[in-house]
């Protein structure tokens, strides 16, 4: 919306503060907001409070600009007035960037934050003489325009200790909790405050900076996706030749690196830090704002900035995990297979049009089947294993698919290739019953044929946990024998999964361990579960787990590298003294284990017997793809 015009004591709503963590792209965004032309902009305007006015010292008091800093900074009441100086009769947005920790003395209890200029309720002197109450954080949380920018603490540690070692309270994360809960507690009639995710910036800048602009009510523009290269002297800060390098030499976000080989191992100093951060990281990216869908073919076109079509939004990928992945904007616009049971027709639907009803036996029951396949180098892997488990699933259930395998097969590569796509796809292939006359649970009550829905999706396995590895807790939630529901089904009721899933969200780990029903283990909530002892590869039997067809390619894999593996029963106490964990699944592959149940699995780094079995299983990939499809 347009910025009104006020008097300067009520020009507060004016400001949009920016309450990032270091080495966040906060000062590419300060540079995109000063790029408008409407927007004045200034650089961390209380980091000489923060370094003079602490209970103990701040870290920064032995960098080369300390001096710099204090001697050219101001009190925080002085810098508040300033900001908030009378405005001529151009009125321009007031754009603050901040550190977060900046704003808070002490950072460790989420309930206590203090006041930039101590007691919110002292007057002081204004403008004209007249009494004026000092800004709180309080008041200029409540009346300003906020949002807090935020990096996956992998991420950010990395880039800041290639600079400076860094800490928790460096880190911004439990100041940035902070301000959102005191945002929060006192926001009056406003929204919860807006969460940008640095990785989105990168990945859909223009999406994202429109899902800002929207959330904070202003006007977005096109001039915020570029800038000229080069320092800002006019409002960068006097410590920008320390740290603004890399920005100083960009001109736009930066999209990551597809080819980027994978990092090394943090140490484990900076794991147990990066440990450490992520409560508070996944608390605040549960509050993500979701980018806009922008059209691929604007991004560099006349028409940039104008309204997108169609109005979706794009997913935000998610940051660790077995299933972890960098967002992709190309999926906005994807085109979902649909076969209609009822026509039995097989169309190509726009993602924000593919819709079933309500009275689909998925949608009322969970009555179905699926897979997930990968497509590599223009190859479905595995596919015709895929598709005969979903075809002996639909016979368990005595459900016919309506179409041979064959055809379905065809279906999903017509999918694709509409799609145009030949790399780092990942296709959830779902059959249910099909469409019922009345909401209930019995089969005659089904009208036509099943229900087939191909989403296809550019999403490529994020690298990092190839290396770094998972973090498992174990689960109360049991794996189910077959006279309940038997679990060698990929069906689509999936709720003792989802709640072992749950546990792990709420518990901070990347995946539940599941035991069957006699204490041994089972599986992980969403992929297959090893440990390696004395050089053997050992994993459950297949009583209680889905048939995996990942698992069982690694295990022939394996063998073909002289691997003992084995089949059998076994403990917890085995697993936590292991030499080596690891996951296999169709998305990721084979994934280590470094801890379960906050034990440390072998050294805690990837191991010898997961290296060879990756590098082995992206060589059984590529070869399986030179075969070509029809193989």
């Amino acid at each position: 919306m347009p910025m009104k015009k006020r008097k300067a004591v009520e020009a507060v709503e004016d400001f949009v503060n920016c309450w990032s963590g270091p080495r966040s792209l906060s000062t590419s965004l300060m540079y995109s907001f000063h790029n408008r032309g409407d927007v004045e902009c200034f650089d961390e305007p209380f980091y000489a409070h923060y370094l003079t006015n602490r209970t103990h010292p701040a870290p920064g008091r032995d960098r080369p600009y300390h001096d710099l800093v204090v001697n050219e900074g101001m009190s925080a009441v002085d810098t508040w007035f300033h900001l908030l100086r009378p405005k001529g009769e151009q009125t321009k947005i007031r754009f603050v960037k901040h550190m977060a920790k900046h704003a808070v003395v002490e950072c460790h209890d989420p309930y206590k934050l203090y006041a930039l200029n101590g007691d919110p309720y002292k007057y002081s002197k204004g403008w004209g003489g007249r009494p004026r109450s000092c800004t709180s954080m309080v008041t200029h949380l409540t009346e300003t325009r906020n949002f807090i920018l935020v990096r996956h603490p992998e991420d950010l540690v990395r880039s800041f200790n290639a600079v400076i070692p860094p800490t928790l309270e460096e880190t911004c994360l439990p100041a940035q909790v902070q301000i959102f809960m005191l945002h929060a507690q006192f926001r009056k009639h406003r929204a919860t405050m807006p969460v940008v995710l640095s990785e989105d910036l990168r990945e859909n800048p223009e999406g994202t900076l429109r899902a800002l602009c929207k959330a904070i009510e202003i006007e977005f523009k096109p001039e915020m996706l570029r800038w000229e290269a080069g320092p800002r002297p006019e409002i960068d800060g006097c410590w920008a030749p320390w740290w603004y390098k890399t920005t100083h030499e960009s001109t736009r976000f930066e999209p990551p690196r597809r080819d980027k080989p994978p990092s090394p191992p943090l140490s484990a100093y900076l794991r147990e830090l990066v440990d450490e951060c992520m409560p508070y990281y996944q608390f605040l990216r549960s509050h993500a704002l979701k980018p806009q869908a922008v059209d691929e073919r604007r991004r560099d076109g006349a028409t940039i900035g104008k309204t997108p079509t169609p109005s979706v939004e794009v997913e935000r990928g998610s940051a660790s995990g077995t299933h972890a992945y960098a967002p992709d904007p190309r999926n906005a616009s994807v085109l979902v297979g649909m076969r209609d049971g009822v026509t039995g027709t097989f169309s190509l639907i726009p993602r924000v049009d593919a819709k079933v009803s309500v009275f689909d036996s998925g949608f009322v029951l969970g009555d179905g089947v699926w897979e997930g396949v990968r497509l590599h180098k223009g190859v479905l892997m595995y596919v015709a294993e895929h598709v005969k488990r979903l075809f002996q699933g639909a016979k368990a259930i005595d459900m016919d698919v309506g179409v041979s395998p064959e055809g379905l097969i065809k279906m999903m590569y017509d999918t694709v290739d509409a799609n145009e796509m030949h790399e780092g796809v990942h296709i959830r292939l779902m059959v249910t019953r099909g469409l019922k006359s009345t909401p209930y649970q019995n089969p005659t009550f089904t009208v036509g044929k099943p229900t087939i829905v191909i989403a296809a999706e550019h999403k490529a396995a994020a690298e990092g946990p190839k290396v770094n590895g998972m973090r498992l807790m174990t689960t109360h939630v049991r794996r189910g024998a077959p006279d309940v529901q038997d679990p060698a089904w990929n069906s689509h009721s999936k709720l003792n999964c989802i709640a072992a899933c749950i546990q792990a969200n709420k518990a901070g780990v990347d995946e539940s361990l599941m035991l069957d029903p006699h204490g041994f283990v089972a599986t992980c909530n969403s992929v297959h579960f090893f440990i390696v002892v004395d050089g053997v590869v050992l994993t459950s039997k297949r009583k209680y787990i889905l048939h995996g067809i990942t698992r069982d390619n690694v295990m022939r894999i394996a063998r073909g590298l002289g691997m003992d593996t084995r089949e059998e029963d076994f403990t917890l106490t085995a697993v936590y003294s292991a030499d080596e964990c690891f996951v296999t699944g169709t998305f990721a592959g084979v994934l280590p284990v470094r801890e379960v149940d906050g034990r440390k699995i072998g050294t805690g780094e990837r191991g010898p017997v997961v290296r060879r079995l990756q590098e082995a299983y992206v060589k059984e990939a590529d070869a399986v793809a030179r075969r070509g499809r029809g193989c």
